[in-house]
């Protein structure tokens, strides 16, 4: 199931000492159009959540390093369609949910 939407999102980072900090982080992603779907039907809007923890290291006042978790939660209503072989109507729908968790690690550079 593929789909496109906006993101929003929200970070606070809060700094411990001069070089080491941490992150907070939470993206929510809104799905309004289908790229695809497993039957071709249309999706209903649905929301997928993200939510993070990273902790930093400024190497330099140019670089900073930083490695976390994420947990994300995916999530996408898609409309059944008439099958002639099942006993679903017209505008059933099915979802699909995925939930992950990530280790990233992300590496930030200003010029």
């Amino acid at each position: 199931v593929s789909f496109i939407g906006p993101r929003f999102g929200a970070e606070y980072w809060h700094s411990l000492s001069p070089k080491i900090g941490f992150q907070l982080n939470t993206h929510i992603y809104y799905s309004l159009m289908k790229v695809q779907t497993p039957n071709g039907q249309n999706i209903r809007p649905s929301t997928s959540t993200q939510v993070g923890l990273m902790g930093s290291y400024r190497f330099s006042n140019k670089f900073t390093g930083l490695v976390g978790y994420t947990n994300r939660t995916d999530k996408v209503i898609y409309e059944i369609g008439p099958n002639p072989l099942a006993t679903v109507q017209d505008g059933d729908v099915n979802s699909a949910t995925i939930t992950g968790h990530y280790l990233n690690f992300l590496a930030e550079y200003n010029f």
